[in-house]
């Protein structure tokens, strides 16, 4: 799969999944994107550009880029390493030299020989912190990324706009579209492709292929037995073979945030949630869902702590509970006003143990309030 220039963007879309390049890696983590470590700063290791595709989900860059907190440096930092083509035209050629090294931005390369380079994370750093200090920049990052909160907000209608609500996401985005100017121009801002070909991700299968360019033989890519022979090889899991499907080409990011806003949009594989706990973007599968499931604190997360709030405010809303909590005070001031008596305190234990098998049962919908309200009159 060949790579495209630096200041490009190329969006693969196909089995929902996008392909990405321009990672920024440290050594000791390698498999670890810049864009999700969560203190990028403290990295005092070199950085390993890393230019092979890499098969991301969709929405992953997307949601990132929504929750970076942009007025801080080490958010900022990640975005700069992540999308540094943005960037890389504006610092001086010497310093752009060590940065890119001799990586060729127009070479093609087979995914299995990707050129590696390491960089001084303090040059980056270096740069980093002058387009992080520039109150133009900021200012015009910052307005894009409210741009497209507001837009995700909109499409999924997370702030529950009532005028919103009897439409589909796709029909959001229609009118979003049509009534946001700078969104319409970023659905122009790209080029596409639809290559009738296949992809085969499959390590031996390439190496083999390298060997035979390396002996100058030329009949490989059309020779029936090297390909069935070598396909044969694959792993248990079988080959990995796809169809290219469509290429979208842009030299804007924000249309590259735009292109996988409409396809997870309008595939509806997956929504783009705002977590009414910490309130930080994430995909789901259903529509209805109201958190994510990071942590909220050590103990907790956002999806524990907002089930456990949300149903206890509905207790405290509901009229019945009301009652429950008041002659459960009542009865418990009746077995301290009165510790002589015994029989206060093992009928309150009793009342209080059945009370609470009541609620449980409410809970996981056994039973309702209406019972639970009958049964407190007749147990008060």
């Amino acid at each position: 799969m060949p790579l495209t220039a630096l200041s490009s963007i190329e969006v693969s879309l196909y089995n929902t999944r996008a392909n990405e390049i321009n990672r920024f890696l440290t050594i000791n983590t390698a498999n670890s994107n810049l864009l999700f470590c969560k203190n990028a700063t403290s990295i005092k290791s070199d950085l390993l550009i890393n230019y092979n595709y890499n098969n991301i989900h969709l929405g992953e860059y997307l949601i990132a880029f929504l929750n970076l907190d942009l007025t801080k440096f080490n958010d900022f930092f990640k975005y700069f390493c992540t999308f540094i083509f943005e960037y890389i035209e504006d610092i001086p050629e010497n310093d752009r030299n060590i940065i890119l090294s001799d990586l060729n931005m127009h070479t093609k390369y087979f995914d299995i020989e990707e050129p590696k380079h390491i960089v001084d994370s303090k040059v980056l750093k270096k740069y980093a912190k002058q387009y992080f200090e520039d109150k133009v920049e900021q200012d015009y990052l910052l307005k894009m990324q409210q741009l497209f909160r507001d837009s995700v907000d909109y499409i999924y209608n997370n702030n529950k706009d009532k005028k919103l609500e009897k439409l589909n996401t796709y029909e959001r985005f229609y009118i979003l579209q049509n009534i946001n100017e700078q969104i319409r121009k970023f659905s122009k801002k790209y080029m596409c492709h639809y290559d009738l070909e296949f992809s085969l991700h499959d390590k031996n299968f390439m190496l083999n292929i390298l060997k035979n360019i390396t002996n100058e033989s030329k009949s490989f890519s059309s020779d029936e037995d090297f390909l069935i022979n070598n396909l044969l090889k694959r792993n248990q899991k079988g080959s990995k073979i796809y169809g290219v499907g469509p290429i979208f080409k842009t030299l804007d990011i924000y249309t590259y945030f735009y292109i996988i806003l409409y396809h997870i949009t309008l595939n509806k594989y997956e929504y783009i949630k705002k977590c009414n706990v910490c309130e930080h973007y994430f995909l789901s599968k259903k529509e209805t869902t109201l958190y994510c499931s990071n942590k909220y604190t050590d103990e907790i997360t956002c999806k524990e702590y907002g089930i456990k709030t949300s149903q206890k405010r509905k207790e405290n809303e509901e009229p019945v509970y009301g009652k429950y909590r008041q002659i459960y005070s009542r009865k418990a001031m009746m077995v301290k006003r009165n510790p002589d008596i015994p029989s206060y305190k093992i009928k309150y234990e009793k009342w209080k143990k059945e009370s609470k098998q009541f609620i449980s049962d409410i809970k996981s919908s056994k039973k309702t309030y209406d019972e639970f309200d009958n049964w407190l009159d007749k147990n008060k």
